[in-house]
């Protein structure tokens, strides 16, 4: 499991994926921070809306689901086409194999969606005000009325907020990764498994469950795109869960057949 864990957080795509996603933020945010220099400093927009205007506004959205699925889940596709997996099968275990892919997937995809999250919001509290609307009225967000976010705003320069996002951005990459090592296994392909959480999103964000089965359910993003409530946030950690669970049947199934049919 060590060895899993170092590979998830030393390999190259872990790098590639956290260098496209910050290259995606700043793509946005500086482009608006320069557009604003003539404003004067207390016009200037604060590091939040900074932080957040380019996850929700930068498309940075779009490439989550990529850059989760390829940290470090397509590393399957490699035991599986080098017949790699069953030697690390009989150097450990089934079960320790399993366990390993299951907790570095998650772990990798956790870390490259959550950290570039933080990483780009460190700079924009270095380089921009700190988000401080009763010192700069300008400053102040609109947020939802009965969302966390309005209760949270102005504790230490909304610290509140960045720790929620920076945690269910977490929980985001955690698991659209373990639903491409799901995939991984069931189709060999690096590219297919990179696309097919990536489409799976989108059928969901576009409303999927509403249309099969007239569910009214929060989109995947939604969690920490809005100033999100008790119901959102409710709903979303019980269909994440759901959607874990299953990705790791899915993938606890798809192992053992490869392992019985090698």
């Amino acid at each position: 499991m060590k060895d899993e864990l170092k590979c998830a957080f030393t390999g190259k795509n872990f790098w590639i994926s956290t260098a496209i996603i910050v290259v995606c933020y700043l793509s946005f945010s500086v482009p608006s921070w320069v557009g604003s220099a003539d404003w004067g400093t207390e016009f200037h927009p604060s590091a939040l809306q900074q932080s957040l205007e380019a996850l929700v506004f930068g498309g940075v959205i779009l490439l989550l689901p990529f850059c989760a699925a390829g940290a470090y889940a397509i590393s399957q596709v490699d035991d599986i086409q080098s017949n790699f997996l069953l030697f690390k099968i009989a150097r450990s275990s089934y079960r320790k194999y399993a366990l390993g892919k299951i907790l570095s997937a998650a772990a990798s995809g956790a870390a490259v969606i959550a950290i570039t999250f933080v990483l780009h919001a460190v700079i924009w509290n270095w380089i921009a005000l700190p988000y401080d609307p009763v010192a700069y009225p300008y400053h102040e967000l609109p947020f939802k009325e009965n969302g966390f976010f309005v209760k949270w705003h102005l504790i230490e320069h909304a610290l509140p907020i960045y720790l929620y996002i920076f945690f269910a951005m977490g929980l985001f990459g955690a698991v659209w990764a373990l639903i491409a090592l799901a995939v991984s296994v069931w189709v060999p392909d690096k590219i297919l498994a990179i696309t097919i959480p990536a489409c799976f999103y989108q059928l969901w964000a576009g409303g999927i469950y509403r249309f099969l089965f007239g569910w009214q359910l929060p989109t995947p993003s939604t969690m920490f795109l809005i100033s999100a409530d008790q119901r959102i946030l409710t709903q979303s950690l019980i269909m994440y869960g759901l959607h874990a669970l299953t990705a790791i049947i899915l993938y606890r199934l798809g192992l053992k057949r490869w392992v019985q049919h090698a």
